[in-house]
C-alpha cells in the first residue's frame, strides 16, 4: 500500500473526516455554474381584480431564465374606498405566453401574500395573469403589488 493511503488510512478519525470534507467540498465547487444568482433585471407591478374580474401583465424575457414572483401586498378596498379586513385575502395567478392580443395560461396558483412562485423561461413574450378565485365581495375590489425578479441562465 503506498504511503499516502496507509497514512490516511491509519489517520485519526478527526483527520479522515478533515480529508473527506476537503474533498467533497472540492468537489461541489467544482460543479457549481458560473450562472448568477442575483436577479438581473426586476420589476413591480401593481393592479386592481374585482369580482369576476382579471388583470393582466406583459414583459418579455430577452433571454433564457429564471422569473420569480412574489405577491407583496393584497388590500381589499370597499365602494366607498374603505379598507376591508385584509385576514385570509388570496388572488388568482396564472403564467402564460403572450400570443399576440391572447394571454394563454396554464396552471393557476392561489396567491395571499408573501407567497411566491419560480419558472425556469425560454427566452419570448410572457403575460402575468391575476383574477378573483371566487372570494372577492360584490363591490369590493383588491388592490395588489408583487414583484418579479428575472435572473438570466
Amino acid at each position: 500500500m503506498p504511503s499516502t493511503s496507509r497514512a490516511l488510512f491509519t489517520a485519526s478519525p478527526r483527520r479522515r473526516l478533515a480529508a473527506c470534507l476537503l474533498l467533497a467540498s472540492s468537489l461541489l465547487g467544482w460543479s457549481c455554474s458560473d450562472s448568477p444568482t442575483e436577479p438581473t433585471d426586476s420589476f413591480t407591478f401593481s393592479g386592481t381584480v374585482e369580482r369576476q374580474d382579471v388583470t393582466t401583465e406583459n414583459f418579455t424575457m430577452t433571454v433564457d431564465g429564471l422569473m420569480e414572483i412574489r405577491l407583496d401586498t393584497l388590500i381589499p378596498q370597499g365602494p366607498d374606498g374603505t379598507v376591508i379586513s385584509a385576514d385570509a385575502l388570496a388572488i388568482g395567478f396564472s403564467l402564460g405566453r403572450q400570443i399576440g392580443e391572447f394571454c394563454d395560461t396554464s396552471g393557476a396558483v392561489a396567491f395571499r401574500v408573501g407567497d411566491s412562485a419560480s419558472y425556469g423561461l425560454d427566452q419570448g413574450a410572457y403575460c402575468l395573469y391575476f383574477y378573483d378565485i371566487g372570494f372577492i365581495p360584490v363591490d369590493v375590489a383588491y388592490d395588489f403589488t408583487v414583484t418579479v425578479d428575472m435572473t438570466d441562465f
